[in-house]
C-alpha cells in the first residue's frame, strides 16, 4: 500500500501496535451521544515497525451484528433488552466499541452494557481477529474502564431497575472472585471509576428517567440540575458516601491523591448533561473529598473553562487532555495539577484518545475530505509526522499501543 508521508520531522521511530476503538459511523451522521454510545465497534489503526507503517481498519463481528436489530429508536430498544435477558436475541447494545482491556495474555474489547469480546492481535502478520464473546459466570456486564492492578482485574456493573452498582473483583483470567452490591439513590449510570489504594470510588450522579423525553423518541436518561450528586468509597468494609450539592457527571478521571484529610481526585467534570445532543463542556476539575465531613469542593480555574477537556492520558508529571472546539478535537492541553503548561493544537482533527509511547503521542487524525492519518508527535522537541492511511477516518474513543 503507497503511503503518503504529508509532513516528516519525528527523528525516532515505533514499533507496535496502535488502535482506536469507537463506533462504526460516518463522521457527519454523529449528531447526539446516543448514537456514539451504540455505534458497533470498529478498530483503526496502524502495525508500526520504523518507517514501515500498515494501516488497518477492523469492524468488529459482535453478536448484535450477526442479528441486527434496530436500536435507533429509543421507544423500541426496552423491548430488545427485556427479550436479551431471556436469550431470545442478542444484546441489542452490545457494541463492543469503548475502550480495550490487556490482562497480558490476552486482549479484549469493552462496553459497559454488555460482556467482553475477546480479539487477537498480530503483530508478525498485521491481522486482528475476534475469538468471541467471553462469558463470566455471576457476572452480566464488565465497565467499559476495566482496570488490571497487582495481577487482579478490578470492574463494575450497574442495575438501572434495581438501583445498585456492583464492584467485582476478578483474576487475570476473568474468574469471577468478589462481588460487593452498592445501592444508590439513583438511577445509576457509572461510566468510570477510580482506584484508590485498596478502594474503589464512583460518583453517583442525579440521573432520572424522562417520560417526557420517551413520548418524543428522544433518549430518556436525564440529570436533573437542582439535585445533589454523590461519590462513594468502597473498601472491605462499610463505604463512605461523599455529597456534593452541585449536579455534576464524570466521564473520566485523570488521577487521585489521598492524604489523612481528604481524597484528591482530578477529572473533566460536566454540569449540564444531554444524550440527545454532542454539546457537552468538560472542565477540568480538582474534587477535593473531605474525610470528616464528607462533602465535596470542585476547584477550577478561568483559564481551564476556556477549554473543553476530556479523555485524560499521563506523560511524566502531565495530564494530557484532548479539547473540543466547536465540535472537533483540534488537540491538547497539558496539565500539572490545575495549571496549563502546554498546549498542542495541529494541522487537522483528531478521533479520539492518543496512547503516550515513552516521549511520543500517537494518534489519528483527519483531514477536509475524511482521509485518515497516523500522527506521531515527538513530546520532547514538538517535532510531527502526519501519514496518510488511505482510508477513511471515523471517531473513536480509547486506544491501546501494543509493543
Amino acid at each position: 500500500m503507497k503511503l503518503l508521508f504529508f509532513i516528516i520531522h519525528v527523528s525516532h521511530a515505533l514499533q507496535g501496535f496502535y488502535g482506536l476503538v469507537g463506533p462504526n459511523l460516518p463522521i457527519t451522521s454523529i449528531h447526539s451521544l446516543y448514537s456514539l454510545f451504540t455505534g458497533n465497534g470498529v478498530i483503526q489503526g496502524a502495525f508500526i515497525n520504523n518507517r514501515d507503517i500498515s494501516p488497518v481498519r477492523y469492524t468488529v463481528p459482535t453478536e448484535k451484528t450477526c442479528r441486527p436489530l434496530d436500536t435507533s429508536c429509543v421507544t423500541t430498544l426496552p423491548f430488545y433488552i427485556g427479550l436479551h435477558t431471556v436469550g431470545m436475541v442478542p444484546n441489542p447494545i452490545g457494541v463492543a466499541n469503548t475502550a480495550f482491556l490487556d490482562t497480558g495474555n490476552k486482549k479484549y474489547l469493552l462496553f459497559e452494557r454488555d460482556l467482553p469480546y475477546e480479539i487477537q492481535i498480530d503483530n508478525k502478520q498485521k491481522t486482528i481477529t475476534t475469538l468471541g464473546r467471553k462469558r463470566i459466570p455471576g457476572v452480566t456486564h464488565l465497565s467499559g474502564h476495566t482496570k488490571v492492578a497487582n495481577g487482579l482485574v478490578h470492574s463494575l456493573e450497574y442495575s438501572l431497575w434495581k438501583q445498585s452498582v456492583t464492584l467485582l473483583t476478578l483474576n487475570l483470567d476473568l474468574e469471577l472472585l468478589n462481588k460487593k452490591e452498592i445501592k444508590t439513590t439513583y438511577i445509576p449510570l457509572v461510566h468510570d471509576f477510580v482506584r484508590c489504594g485498596d478502594s474503589t470510588l464512583f460518583t453517583e450522579s442525579p440521573i432520572e428517567l424522562s417520560i417526557n423525553s420517551f413520548l418524543r423518541r428522544k433518549f430518556p436518561i436525564v440529570m436533573n440540575p437542582s439535585n445533589p450528586t454523590y461519590m462513594h468509597q468502597v473498601q472491605d468494609d462499610k463505604p463512605i458516601r461523599f455529597y456534593s450539592p452541585l449536579s455534576f457527571f464524570i466521564f473520566h478521571y485523570a488521577n487521585v491523591v489521598e492524604t489523612r484529610e481528604a481524597i484528591e481526585i482530578y477529572a473533566p467534570v460536566y454540569y449540564k448533561l444531554d444524550f440527545n445532543t454532542v454539546d457537552v463542556h468538560g472542565i477540568y476539575s480538582k474534587l477535593r473529598l473531605d474525610k470528616k465531613t464528607c462533602r465535596i469542593a470542585i476547584q477550577s480555574t478561568f483559564e481551564l473553562e476556556k477549554y473543553n477537556l476530556d479523555f485524560p492520558v499521563k506523560w511524566k508529571d502531565y495530564i494530557i487532555l484532548r479539547n473540543i472546539q466547536g465540535r472537533t478535537i483540534n488537540g491538547f492541553v497539558f496539565c500539572k495539577g490545575l495549571d496549563v503548561h502546554r498546549t498542542l493544537f495541529l494541522l487537522m482533527a483528531i478521533c479520539g484518545e492518543p496512547s503516550i509511547v515513552e516521549d511520543t503521542l500517537v494518534c489519528i487524525g483527519y483531514d477536509a475530505q475524511f482521509d485518515a492519518y497516523l500522527i506521531q508527535v515527538d513530546l520532547l522537541t514538538n517535532e510531527i509526522e502526519y501519514v496518510k492511511m488511505n482510508q477513511t477516518a471515523t471517531l473513536g474513543f480509547h486506544s491501546v499501543f501494543i509493543a
